[in-house]
Parts: C-alpha cells; sequence; structure tokens
C-alpha cells in the first residue's frame, strides 16, 4: 500500500488489523485503508454502481454496508413525495433526486438527506424568524411563496400573492395581517363602479336618462343613457356630471337649423 498504509499505520488505528484490501462484501471491493477519524479501521471501498465510499471494517464483515447506498436508495422511488417544503419530481441517478422548492427553485439533492430531514433549499432557513403565510388567504388574495430577498423580520417580510382575477402581485406582512390589502386593486375599482353606478343610474343629465352602466373604455366610466327623442348613446360619466353632454346629439343638431 506504500505511503498511505504506512501513514495509516501511524493512526495505530490498524495495528493488528486484517488488511482488507481485495476483499469483497456485497457490491463492495475494498481498494485501500482510509484514515480513521478516530472510528477504528476504516476501508476506502469502490461500489459496483462505481461510486467510492469510505466504511468501518466492523461494519463490513457484520454485512451492515454492502454497497454505498445505492442498493437500497434504487429501490426507493421518492417522484411525488413531498418533505417540508421540497416536493420530489424526478430520480435522476439511484441515490439523488431532482426537487422543486415551494419558492420555486429547483435543485438536486441527495435521498439521504431528504430522508434525514431536509426541508428547503435554504429559503426556510433565511426565513426562520418569518412567520409563514403560504398558502393562507388574505380577501381575494392567496398566498403563494416568499419573496426572494424578502426581509427576515415578520411584519417587514414580501410574499407573492395571487388575486382571485389572475394578477400576482408583492404584498408585505404587515399589509395582509392587517387587512389593508385585500385584492390587487381589482375589489377597490369594483366598489368605486357600484358607487358610481348607483348614483348615476336613473339620473337626468339634459335630454339624457341614465339607464345602466356601459363597458369601461379605460378613461372612466361610461353609461348608456337614453335621449328624449328615442336615441341611445354611451356617455363618459364625467361629460354628464360636467354638463358636456346633454343630449345624443340632437339638441346640437335643432340648435344648428334654428
Amino acid at each position: 500500500m506504500g505511503d498511505w498504509w504506512r501513514k495509516c499505520v501511524e493512526e495505530k488505528a490498524y495495528e493488528n488489523t486484517i488488511d482488507e484490501v481485495g476483499h469483497r462484501y456485497g457490491m463492495l471491493t475494498v481498494l485501500a485503508p482510509a484514515p480513521s477519524l478516530g472510528q477504528g479501521a476504516r476501508w476506502l471501498c469502490r461500489c459496483d454502481c462505481g461510486n467510492t465510499v469510505a466504511v468501518n471494517g466492523g461494519a463490513l464483515r457484520a454485512g451492515q454496508r454492502k454497497s454505498c447506498g445505492c442498493q437500497w436508495s434504487r429501490n426507493i422511488k421518492m417522484v411525488g413525495q413531498r418533505f417540508g417544503r421540497l416536493v420530489v419530481t424526478k430520480d435522476i441517478v439511484p441515490n439523488r433526486a431532482l426537487c422543486r422548492c415551494d419558492c420555486g427553485r429547483m435543485l438536486v439533492l441527495p435521498k439521504g438527506s431528504l430522508r434525514r430531514g431536509t426541508r428547503s433549499c435554504g429559503c426556510l432557513r433565511k426565513g426562520a424568524h418569518v412567520k409563514d403565510l403560504t398558502g393562507r388567504r388574505f380577501g381575494r388574495l392567496t398566498v403563494v411563496r416568499l419573496e426572494e430577498n424578502s426581509p427576515t423580520p415578520s411584519d417587514r417580510a414580501q410574499w407573492v400573492c395571487r388575486c382571485d382575477c389572475g394578477t400576482e402581485l408583492v404584498v408585505a406582512s404587515s399589509s395582509l395581517t392587517s387587512g389593508h390589502t385585500k385584492s390587487c386593486g381589482c375589489l377597490a375599482r369594483e366598489r368605486s363602479g357600484l358607487s358610481r353606478r348607483t348614483i348615476e343610474t336613473g339620473n337626468r343629465y339634459g335630454r339624457l336618462t341614465v339607464i345602466s352602466s356601459a363597458v369601461p373604455d379605460g378613461h372612466g366610466a361610461r353609461w348608456l343613457c337614453r335621449c328624449d327623442c328615442g336615441n341611445t348613446t354611451v356617455v363618459r360619466g364625467s361629460s354628464l356630471r360636467s354638463g358636456h353632454s346633454k343630449s345624443c346629439g340632437c339638441l346640437r343638431k335643432k340648435e344648428i337649423k334654428e
């Protein structure tokens, strides 16, 4: 074994130890001694899958280790399983899995780390002092995930939310929990439109009587009106209230004739 063997012997972990080099245990073939790290004699082994791993000699002889871990993990299908914020989307090699975090990040993790307790891509640790609002509803808003680069104090944390109308926006925790923000703004626009409809419907401006609301054109509320001449016309609310529109146009025609 040369210098490496002599170095390992100097650790005194390999004194009076049977040379395991070349021996085979399950899928493992012993290549050389490995530093003991204070855990007794350890051996560098190559697995049939191609991986190398350092294994305690006692575990080899007792039959506790027969592979690098691939023999066990190869038979475990994790696709679709959830571990905290992580969802396994694909088994890419026998002992690794492609995962999607709830924050949207994709990453590859050892299956063993998932079983041992890995629960996020790191965003969970970053937001350890932030109260998790994911999945909660506030008015028309559903919290989707914590915004990347969000401040860690709970009241200042920023959340990506989806409104019932389909719009996504970023809202502060304090605005959600206080009830200050309940939508992307569509709720306020609807309430404003309803208020104006209540005021304008049935009102009379010159020869025009407001019948109902009309589809907005992006420049304010519009109203369907019936003129005294029998025609109907769509007029902007501001034009009605300012007195700019008083008829469907028949009043101007009459004035011109006169």
